[in-house]
């Protein structure tokens, strides 16, 4: 917990004052990625719970991306956190 709370004070001491165009961090915006398991024939689509929890986002994207509803796994993974669910996790 305590090399998350470093983590979060440096990424904070880092930020710009002064709000900058085209400058942001990662964990400003919900992300996720597919895999696609040969041996199983399956898909997992792994995101940010702020996608996940969005219905009509997750079938957008899987959409946009051709997967198959009965045949794509969901999930959320620890690399996929968006700023606000951060906060939320650092008790802010």
């Amino acid at each position: 917990m305590a090399a998350k709370n470093r983590a979060a004070a440096l990424r904070r001491k880092r930020e710009p004052k002064e709000p900058h165009v085209g400058i942001f961090w990662v964990e400003e915006f919900p992300r996720g990625r597919v895999m696609y398991n040969t041996k199983t024939r399956r898909f997992t689509l792994l995101a940010d719970r702020c996608i996940l929890r969005d219905k009509g986002v997750v079938g957008r994207v899987m959409s946009e991306l051709h997967l198959p509803g009965e045949n794509t796994d969901k999930g959320t993974d620890a690399h996929y956190r968006c700023s606000s669910c951060l906060r939320v996790r650092e008790g802010e």
